[in-house]
Order: structure tokens, then sequence, then C-alpha cells
């Protein structure tokens, strides 16, 4: 049903299989923040946040 996809998409936090890795998790998890204010790569810095998360080191 799409209204129970849609509310899961909105409520839940999207699991990740086991290979992708703890960094890449966390990256992932910042970008899909659902308040478009907090997710990473929205503040002043922009993009340089993204960038500069530890998984692209």
């Amino acid at each position: 049903d799409l209204n129970i996809s849609c509310r899961r998409i909105l409520r839940c936090e999207p699991p990740f299989p086991s290979i992708i890795g703890p960094l890449a998790q966390d990256l992932l998890r910042k970008l899909l923040v659902k308040d478009p204010h907090k997710r990473l790569g929205s503040g002043p810095r922009g993009a340089e946040d993204i960038k500069s998360h530890p998984f692209f080191k």
C-alpha cells in the first residue's frame, strides 16, 4: 500500500545492510535527515560539510 510506504519513509530509519560500513551509514543517515534545515549540507558551509565528512577521508 502506497500510504503505508509513505508513512514508513517519514517515520522510520532506513535499515542498512551489514556490507555498508559505519562511516557510510553515518553519512547516509545525515543526508537523509527529514528536516531539511538539519540535513548535512544545508548549513552555511553547504556541500563543504558533506565533503569534510570522515567517509571521504
